[in-house]
């Protein structure tokens, strides 16, 4: 999640709780799909939890400055969302 680019217009899309996005999805657009960072034994978060954590992420990219084509966290290392 820390190291996405999200570009103006970008439509972000959820998975449900106990499954993520449709294996379709997954595999049709594998290089847009990243994880929210967790750590220790969290199995999932509630879907209303992770899209306030993104969308946060992201309006504070925005606030920031950042543009629509660099990533909005810098050099911060992350895992898939």
């Amino acid at each position: 999640m820390w190291e996405a680019a999200i570009p103006d217009g970008a439509c972000l899309v959820f998975g449900n709780e106990t499954v993520g996005l449709p294996q379709r999805i997954r595999d049709k657009h594998p290089e847009r799909v990243f994880r929210i960072p967790m750590t220790g034994p969290v199995r999932s978060l509630n879907l209303a939890t992770a899209v306030g954590i993104v969308l946060y992420d992201v309006l504070k990219g925005l606030r920031a400055g950042a543009t629509s084509t660099t990533p909005h966290r810098g050099e911060r290392a992350g895992a898939e969302l």
